[in-house]
């Protein structure tokens, strides 16, 4: 007997996260890429949004497309595949210019877009380029606000129990969490 068992009308969705944009050098590659993830019935196509590259998925210095550009660029080359941030940090832009980007990818991407977002953790980037990185409690009272303050579709990542998961129950429709 199996311990684990799904019901007929229950499927398993996997989906994509690119962790490192080699693939816009080639922005070909990149269409291949998204097109064979529909071809094989992946559900969604994931991007992070970061600004420098995290140390343990390549070089410091690796240069880093931007997120919600090459989620509109994938859109135009798909049908079907769900698109989505995995994470953006509250922190990287006002909530009008947040919300502008959701509005305008879901629009593009025919309703296939879910914005991802997080209360941001990589302080590097921030100081690096010069980007305010408050605490913790402030920077999960920003999430929290833009939350209530844009209604609607959401994931939220972040990697605590007290913090984060409260607000998945309050607001999301989705989480992620490392």
């Amino acid at each position: 007997t199996s311990c684990c068992r799904a019901n007929s009308s229950d499927s398993l969705k996997l989906g994509y996260q690119l962790c490192n944009d080699h693939l816009l050098s080639n922005p070909q590659a990149l269409i291949r890429l998204a097109r064979r993830l529909e071809d094989l019935g992946l559900e969604s196509f994931w991007v992070m949004d970061h600004l420098l590259q995290i140390e343990a998925l390549g070089p410091a210095d690796q240069p880093l497309g931007e997120a919600f550009t090459t989620l509109a660029f994938v859109a135009a080359q798909t049908r079907r595949l769900r698109l989505g941030v995995l994470v953006s940090a509250i922190t990287f832009r006002d909530f009008e210019g947040l919300q502008s980007l959701r509005r305008t990818l879901g629009v593009l991407s025919g309703d296939r877009f879910l914005l991802g977002l997080g209360a941001a953790w990589y302080e590097r980037e921030h100081r690096a380029l010069g980007i305010p990185f408050p605490p913790v409690a402030q920077r999960f009272a920003l999430l929290e606000e833009f939350l209530q303050r844009h209604p609607g579709p959401v994931l939220v990542g972040g990697m605590g129990e007290r913090r984060t998961l409260p607000l998945v129950a309050r607001y999301a429709s989705a989480c992620n969490f490392f």
